[in-house]
C-alpha cells in the first residue's frame, strides 16, 4: 500500500483515506464523463482500445446529431444555473457576484463543501 498511495498507512490513516477518496472521485468522474459523451456523441469511439469503432449514443441516434448537442447543452446550463443559484442563496451574495469573482467562483466549483454564510 505505501508504494502506491506514497503514505505509511500505519501511521496516516487519514492520509491514505483521503487518497482512496481522490481516487474514486477521479474515476467515478472520468466514467460520468465518457456515459455524458456517449449520451450525445457519434464519433468517440468509447470502447477504443479493446474495439476501436464508433459507437452512435441513443440520443443522437433517436433525434439526431444537432438535437442531441441542444439538448445536453441546455441541460447542463440549467445545472449550471441552479449551481450558481444555490451558492448565491447560501454565499448571500447575487449570481453577478459570484461570476465576476475569481475567488468565488473557486469557492463554488473547486471547495464546494466551504461554502457558508458570510
Amino acid at each position: 500500500m505505501e508504494k502506491v498511495f506514497n503514505v505509511n498507512v500505519i501511521r496516516r490513516p487519514k492520509e491514505l483515506r483521503e487518497y482512496v477518496n481522490l481516487w474514486i472521485v477521479t474515476g467515478l468522474s472520468s466514467l460520468t464523463h465518457v456515459f455524458i459523451d456517449y449520451l450525445h456523441h457519434s464519433y468517440n469511439p468509447i470502447l477504443w482500445p479493446i474495439y476501436p469503432i464508433y459507437i452512435e449514443g441513443p440520443i443522437a441516434y433517436l433525434i439526431g446529431y444537432l438535437n442531441a448537442t441542444l439538448v445536453v447543452h441546455l441541460a447542463s446550463v440549467i445545472i449550471l444555473v441552479i449551481i450558481l443559484a444555490y451558492a448565491s442563496w447560501k454565499m448571500r451574495t447575487s449570481i453577478l457576484k459570484i461570476i465576476t469573482s475569481l475567488q468565488k467562483m473557486y469557492k463554488v466549483f473547486v471547495e464546494p463543501g466551504s461554502l457558508q454564510f458570510s
